[in-house]
């Protein structure tokens, strides 16, 4: 019977990749798939037969017509090189037909899955890597990780921490979720991978699979996670490869080192929220939102990076003499940007206003001009929230090279670019023209306080960043992104005025960086905040904005 779930698993993995190679018009490898499948099926049909009485008294009626009736329907779809045809078949009735004989199976022998690997295992680690091979089996366990069948027949990992139980692979298909998982990374410009997650392995196998020339290095700090895949998978595909090496890393050590040498770094999600250091889980969580948001808005960054180097006209370097020694204010969206942001109306004439896109709007419904205004966010409806209306005023903005098109080709106004360190298009077109670069700590809020530092302000302030839920709230009135929020799944962090206030990660992520951006060394003036509210940031000096004007 455990035969029988196994070639199940492995047929409805064999099917989800024609569908996806047929509907990528890969012909050639969606047919030799079906091939493969083609044999799978005669093996099934066979095995269904030769255990029709137990399933019959599992509840399962095999009607072997309709099993006929389905592979008949693929080969004549095949015959006809009707490719959709056979796609749709595949994943209409195969499929579910598959899934069900499968979760019966499961439901009535889901013991028989579990089987110890471990001791085959160790074995072939021991050649490998001796040491690993004996921390592993010295190690005695602490119960977190629990097993369990997914709805294919292949094995999922759950784990349980102080953040909660959790999944780390899919419940329905971990292989499949791994194949994409390893496209989604992969690239031909890479041949060493550093990939943070052991898991069960199907991410990292994946990535082998699509190309066996590749290095992987992989980093797991948690033992008991490394002695689970060890005892219920088989796991030679690792330690019978040279070119992989498993890194039990528990104080991160070895990461750290690793990471220097450049290779391409992959983070594995719900080992990254495993992280029990919140300072290295802090570090970990800005490398991914900054990498998946890179690498999800490729397009979208492409697009606008072609427009705004045409429409933004003036480059902001042009902007050192207007910003040289002068006061500046950094207007964020906090929801305590009220408490104080009508003192800007008597602001002197060195003292200048540097404004997020997301106030813009608010601020000229006050009656306050600001000097210049920052926009960052690539997402089109950028456009619609924060400028739509305004197009004709004449204040300068500044637009981050992969900023909302829109933003640029609809203002009217001055116009300046700023490209962002990081981005590789923006990186080349800046050292082509000799161009400043400025880093952008993810938010405008952090892109203003480098741009202000770069141009030589001689004091900063900042308002409105509160960095924190106050009040429920995460922006002030008026601004772009207001409204409530619940305390759901926040987290809390020291205030700026004793206690603490609730924040989330996000936001603890730019708190960070601008406590980092203020100890570098060519920081050589004060920074303060002048919020009145929100969370703690190392490093700024707190003050009133009446007493910074």
């Amino acid at each position: 019977m455990k035969n029988l779930i196994v070639l199940i698993a492995e047929n409805l993995t064999q099917a989800e990749t024609c569908v996806y190679n047929l509907r990528r018009q890969n012909f050639h490898a969606g047919l030799r798939g079906i091939n493969v499948l083609s044999g799978q099926l005669m093996q099934i049909v066979s095995r269904m037969m030769e255990q029709a009485e137990s399933l019959q008294e599992w509840g399962y009626d095999a009607d072997m017509g309709y099993v006929a009736s389905v592979i008949s329907g693929i080969t004549d779809a095949q015959e006809k090189q009707d490719y959709v045809l056979i796609a749709d078949l595949l994943e209409l009735q195969l499929r579910p037909m598959l899934l069900q004989l499968q979760e019966t199976l499961i439901a009535n022998t889901a013991d028989l899955l579990q089987e110890n690997r471990l001791e085959d295992n160790i074995k072939g680690l021991s050649a490998a890597d001796k040491r690993l091979a004996e921390e592993i089996m010295t190690y005695k366990g602490n119960g977190t990780c629990v097993v369990e069948p997914t709805s294919s027949g292949f094995l999922t990992l759950a784990v349980t921490d102080d953040t909660g139980t959790y999944y780390f692979h899919s419940n329905v298909n971990p292989v499949t979720e791994g194949r994409i998982f390893a496209e989604q990374y992969y690239s031909l410009e890479h041949s060493h991978y550093v990939v943070f997650g052991l898991g069960l392995g199907y991410h990292i196998k994946a990535l082998l699979d699509l190309d066996d020339g590749l290095y992987i290095d992989i980093i797991e700090p948690d033992m008991e996670i490394i002695r689970t895949a060890f005892t219920v998978m088989d796991m030679e595909w690792l330690y019978g490869n040279s070119r992989i090496r498993l890194i039990w890393d528990k104080d991160y050590k070895n990461w750290h080192k690793i990471l220097g040498e450049g290779k391409c770094q992959v983070i594995h999600y719900p080992s990254l929220r495993h992280i029990q250091n919140a300072e290295t889980r802090l570090s970990v969580e800005k490398f991914f939102i900054h990498d998946s948001g890179v690498r999800n808005m490729q397009i979208q960054f492409e697009n606008n990076f072609r427009d705004n180097i045409v429409n933004c006209t003036r480059y902001v370097d042009e902007l050192n003499t207007a910003f040289q020694d002068k006061k500046a204010v950094i207007v964020a969206a906090g929801p305590s940007l009220d408490k104080n942001v009508q003192l800007l109306k008597d602001r002197s004439e060195d003292t200048i206003i540097v404004a997020a896109g997301t106030v813009f709007r608010k601020l000229i419904n006050l009656g306050i001009r600001p000097d210049y205004v920052i926009f960052l966010d690539a997402q089109p409806h950028l456009y619609q929230l924060q400028l739509k209306g305004l197009e004709h005023m004449d204040i300068p903005i500044i637009c981050a090279s992969t900023a909302c098109k829109k933003i640029a080709a609809a203002y009217q106004g001055e116009k300046y670019l700023i490209c962002q360190r990081g981005y590789n298009r923006a990186e080349d077109y800046a050292q082509e023209r000799g161009y400043q670069l400025y880093e952008t700590g993810g938010s405008v809020s952090t892109i203003a306080l480098d741009l202000c530092i770069r141009l030589g302000c001689r004091a900063i302030a900042y308002i409105g960043l509160d960095l924190a839920f106050t009040d429920n709230h995460s922006h002030a009135v008026g601004t772009s992104d207001y409204g409530e929020e619940s305390e759901e799944n926040k987290i809390r962090t020291s205030a700026v005025d004793g206690g603490t206030v609730p924040t989330s990660r996000i936001f603890m992520i730019y708190n960070k960086w601008i406590a980092d951006r203020v100890k570098k060394e060519d920081v050589k003036v004060p920074v303060y905040d002048a919020t009145e509210g929100g969370a703690l940031i190392p490093g700024l000096k707190v003050i009133y904005l009446s007493e910074f004007l």
